[in-house]
């Protein structure tokens, strides 16, 4: 989250940031949900780990409820 609030989601250290917390689940999944609505805009850097990822928007689900 700080570094979407910062402007940071393109950057170098984001990137570096999902290597620590994304390479473990390389060819070990195949959707992921984006828990909080700043992660949608790492999905560029997040879909780098993967050949074939379904990515779910909390959002979405958060808009049914309500």
């Amino acid at each position: 989250v700080p570094l979407v609030e910062e402007g940071l989601h393109n950057s170098k250290i984001a990137y570096q940031t999902a290597i620590l917390y994304l390479n473990e689940l390389k060819g070990k999944v195949d959707t992921l949900v984006l828990g909080c609505t700043h992660y949608p805009l790492l999905k560029n850097i997040i879909t780098c780990f993967f050949v074939y990822l379904i990515i779910v928007k909390s959002l979405i689900f958060v808009k049914r409820t309500l």
